[in-house]
């Protein structure tokens, strides 16, 4: 999570944003979601988190942190599996 923040709110101070963590578990395993507004708190200017192209600098962080716990990515392709449509 802390990592996650880090990366989320570079060059923020923590009573600059709010976050929500939840976690839950879901089957045999924890899940972890959250909330941010989309305000920042000292100005109350609109702030966003997730602007065009996070995708690019948390893409690193979600891939060094599945290799760490051993976990693989949804989309992987060595997961993929072919599906026989069903018959009517």
């Amino acid at each position: 999570m802390d990592r996650f923040e880090d990366v989320a709110f570079a060059g923020m101070q923590p009573d600059q944003y709010n976050l929500l963590w939840v976690r839950h578990r879901h089957a045999v395993h924890h899940e972890l979601h959250f909330v941010i507004p989309r305000m920042e708190r000292s100005t109350g200017h609109a702030f966003n988190a997730f602007p065009p192209g996070w995708e690019k600098q948390s893409a690193p962080l979600r891939d060094l942190e599945h290799r760490r716990h051993g976990r693989t990515r949804s989309n992987c392709p060595a997961r993929a599996r072919l599906r026989a449509p069903r018959s009517p």
